[in-house]
């Protein structure tokens, strides 16, 4: 637990009590950088990191036995070339999810590439947990080339919340649900395939999808949104699969 900097290399870490992640900054001024080390939680409500300021995990496997992969309050996030598998929930009373980002006035980025997010298949959560949960704040995520392993098909839920979500050189699944009050904006590049639905019970919710030419969507349930920016001027590149694309009430196939 930190709010200075700091760097840990080769190292191994695990905690086994509650409420205790392998690392947490605490102040927005702190920076952590983990470089091929192996963390580890066994305690409930204890998620491999708990990140308010800078931290960077490279090339670091990491698991948490009885919690979710992280909570993340501030900052910026970035995991490279790691493995992460985490079981999901932090405690019986509150709702599973691989990542929790919180936070009342604060906004976060987190950058996650080259790397493997898990919820663990032989665990209870595994088809429940959702992948991001965002709850009350403002926060940027980018997936870059990242695989994803959840059997929930939840893959983001944000309430109160204004998200930009980027794909990018990525193969992605699930569903993205919201609320009333949240604002978000989804990415499709680089090669981007995703298979999924966007906010296909609520009809209200401010959502704008951009598409580069090279990138495709593959609807699995009927999808809301605002606003759509799409490179590819036919939308040949909507593969919508029996299913329908509102914008702003009015289905474009």
């Amino acid at each position: 637990s930190t709010n200075a900097s700091a760097k840990i290399i080769d190292s191994n870490i695990s905690t086994k009590v509650k409420s205790s992640p392998a690392i947490k900054v605490t102040h927005e001024q702190g920076k952590v950088v983990v470089n091929k080390a192996l963390l580890e939680t066994n305690g409930s409500s204890s998620p491999i990191f708990e990140n308010s300021g800078t931290l960077e995990i490279n090339e670091t496997p990491s698991t948490a036995n009885g919690s979710r992969i992280a909570i993340i309050k501030n900052g910026k996030t970035t995991i490279n070339g790691s493995t992460l598998v985490a079981s999901g929930a932090n405690a019986q009373d509150e709702e599973p999810s691989g990542f929790l980002i919180i936070g009342e006035t604060n906004s976060s980025e987190l950058i996650i590439k080259n790397s493997s997010i898990n919820i663990n298949s032989k665990l209870p959560y595994y088809k429940t947990a959702t992948m991001f949960s965002i709850d009350n704040t403002k926060t940027s995520i980018k997936l870059n080339n990242t695989q994803m392993n959840f059997g929930s098909s939840k893959l983001l839920n944000t309430k109160n919340s204004e998200v930009n979500l980027t794909l990018e050189n990525q193969i992605g699944e699930g569903h993205i649900t919201t609320d009333d009050k949240s604002k978000i904006e989804i990415t499709l590049s680089n090669n981007t395939i995703f298979m999924g639905s966007i906010n296909s019970e609520n009809e209200n919710a401010d959502i704008t999808l951009k598409l580069d030419n090279n990138s495709k969507f593959v609807l699995t349930k009927d999808t809301y949104i605002t606003k759509l920016e799409n490179e590819n001027k036919d939308n040949s590149n909507i593969k919508f699969s029996n299913y329908k694309l509102y914008i702003n009430g009015k289905s474009i196939n």
